[in-house]
């Protein structure tokens, strides 16, 4: 039963393989075929120009990721749609964190009454909506 299992698993991981080489030669053939090959040959010196392109884009994408999502993500590989989604909850927790500082320091400030403390804050939310 179990070397059936692991038979079982072993044909689900080539069939896998397979389709990801089908997947592969496909993206090679409709994108990369043209850039890399002259007169249906490989070029050396254009491949080792886009591996010198890629190369670069693996080393600064990751630099630029982990900047915009806070730290929190930093691979090349990741999805467009997961970085903004994690830059855009980066970025909405920062601004959460200056607003609340603001409003901390309007409601510390010494020598305002509570009415000027409110009117300020409500002066600050207003412009922040107005910001949008």
């Amino acid at each position: 039963m179990v070397g059936q299992i692991g038979g079982r698993n072993n044909v689900i991981n080539v069939i896998e393989e397979e389709n990801s080489l089908r997947k592969s030669w496909k993206v090679y053939n409709e994108y990369w075929k043209g850039i890399i090959e002259v007169n249906g040959e490989v070029s050396m010196n254009n491949l080792v120009k886009e591996l010198c392109d890629y190369l670069y884009l693996l080393e600064q994408v990751p630099i630029v990721y982990g900047h915009i999502t806070g730290g929190i993500l930093s691979k090349p590989n990741y999805n467009a749609h997961d970085v903004i989604a994690e830059a855009d909850d980066s970025y909405a927790e920062c601004i959460e964190g200056c607003i609340r500082e603001a409003i901390t320091g309007y409601l510390e400030h010494e020598g305002w009454s509570d009415r000027e403390k409110l009117d300020t804050i409500r002066t600050y939310v207003n412009e922040l909506r107005e910001y949008k």
